[in-house]
């Protein structure tokens, strides 16, 4: 499960550019597919905008959820020490980026 939510994540902005560049609606099982990426798309949507809720400032939320996606995308080139994060510990970090990934698989119904 989590593998495929780390799927889901690291084909965000590749899924986002594409439902953009489409204008034309195709088939209707073309439609089925475009329904499907949407549902993708508005599920790690979501999940971007529920991490770090519980946190007051604006700038640190938005920070994080950054951290989180580049750590998403590559783990190794964006580990937390690199990430310098303002008011996360490391373990708090990684507690909210499994967060982030179950909350994708609770809202894709993967759990």
């Amino acid at each position: 499960m989590k593998q495929v939510c780390l799927w889901l994540a690291k084909g965000y902005e590749r899924r986002l550019a594409k439902e953009q560049d489409q204008k034309h609606p195709g088939s209707r099982r073309a439609g089925k597919g475009r329904n499907r990426e949407r549902e993708r798309l508005e599920a790690v949507e979501q999940a971007l905008v529920a991490v770090g809720a519980d946190i007051a400032a604006d700038e640190v939320r938005r920070q994080l959820r950054e951290a989180i996606m580049l750590n998403v995308k590559s783990g190794r080139k964006y580990p937390y020490e690199l990430l310098r994060l303002e008011g996360v510990s490391r373990s708090d970090f990684y507690r909210r980026k499994d967060k982030f990934l179950e909350d994708i698989a609770a809202r894709m119904g993967l759990l």
